[in-house]
Formats: structure tokens, sequence, C-alpha cells
């Protein structure tokens, strides 16, 4: 509550409150009096595209950044390849998912598990520029929604580095009324699938398309 208090006190004199999306929006109307508006964060337009000269041999599939356990499930995309691996034997070679940041021995022990050790890697730390080639380079970009209304207006940098990699966005997990959601509706940059099932049918899909041309297109 002290907080809120300094909050609101600071925030008394200002004619217009700014903040960065509709969801907080929501959040600080319970608090505050004055008139919010929305200037969203993004990435610099000018940005340099980074160009791929080769295309993967594998659909890679790549998540860039911290993972927090208890805000974050990795289990639906890890349980899709699974499906993929019992169901279509010959068809999980062709996936490969990556993990770049802090190594995970929890993670590393669910991938064991589930048998995917020769899809699934943790790459550990790597510098930005190798980080934001990956990116441009993946044929298919992972985000892991918060798994509680409390993140609902969470949008990470890795996301905004996602749009400007202009490859193909996967979230998983959350709801459907996220911030990031709202964003991949509006842009059909990428897709939002919760179910294990689901998101096995859709990189099924994709894989099939990425055979046939070499790539996925980015919309």
């Amino acid at each position: 509550q002290i907080d809120q208090f300094l909050e609101k006190r600071t925030l008394k004199p200002a004619h217009v409150i700014i903040t960065v999306n509709d969801n907080i929006v929501k959040k600080m109307k319970l608090i505050h009096k004055q008139d919010i508006r929305v200037i969203a964060n993004g990435y610099q337009p000018g940005t340099k595209h980074l160009k791929v000269t080769s295309r993967n041999e594998k659909f890679e599939i790549l998540y860039t950044g911290a993972i927090y356990p208890d805000h974050q499930h990795v289990e639906p995309i890890l349980e899709a390849l699974k499906l993929i691996k019992d169901k279509k034997t010959a068809e999980i070679e062709c996936f490969r998912l990556r993990f770049c940041g802090k190594f995970s021995s929890e993670l590393q022990q669910k991938i064991a598990g589930l048998g995917l050790i020769p899809n699934v890697e943790q790459m550990g730390y790597l510098s930005r520029a190798e980080t934001r080639r990956l990116q441009s380079s993946a044929t298919l970009l992972l985000v892991l929604q918060w798994e509680n209304q409390e993140g609902d207006d969470i949008i990470p940098l890795k996301f905004l580095e996602y749009l400007s990699a202009k490859r193909p966005i996967l979230a998983t997990g959350g709801s459907e009324k996220t911030e990031i959601a709202n964003i991949l509706d509006i842009t059909k940059a990428g897709s939002v699938i919760r179910e294990p099932a689901d998101i096995a049918d859709f990189l099924l899909k994709m894989n099939e398309k990425f055979k046939m041309q070499g790539w996925v297109k980015f919309e």
C-alpha cells in the first residue's frame, strides 16, 4: 500500500499519464483519476534487418532469454514435440528446438524425461549479436506467455526483437487476452496456441510448408 500511496502522490499534479499498453491502463484507472493514454513500446523501424545467407536444414524453433518457471510453462512445446515423436516418428527428425539463455538443469531433466535430447538443445548464453542472428535465421520464434492474469500486460524485450527479426512467432501458454496475443492478432505475425495437441498439429502443418519452400513466410 505504501507504493500505491507514493505513486498517487507523485502523479497527482500530472494532467496526463502515459503508459505502454491497454491492460496497464485498466489497472491504473483503478487508482488514478487523470487522463491515461498509451504510447506502446516497440523497436526502431530503421533497424537494419539481418540478411540470412543460408537456409536451415531442419525446422528451427528458437527461444531466447530467461525462463521463469513459476510464471512460464515450457511443457506445452515439449509435450507437442513428444506427441510428434510418438505419432509421427519420422517427422520428429525434421524439428530442432533451441533455448538460448541460462542453462537449466531442471529443463534438461524435462527434455531427457520426454526422450527429446536429440531434438532439443540448450545453447547457454550467447552474445547479443549472435542471438539476433539466430532470431533472424530461425524458422519459428517461441514466446512463453505468463500463466496468470497479472502477466497479461507483459511484453518482454525478446518479443519486440522477434518482430524486428521478421520471423513467424508462436506464443504458448497464457491466454488469448494478453497484449502479446493482441499484437499478434493485429499484425498477423504469429499465433497463440496453448494445448500441446494443437501445437503439434500446427508444427506439422508449418513443416509441410517448410519442406516445400525451404522457408516459412513471415506475414
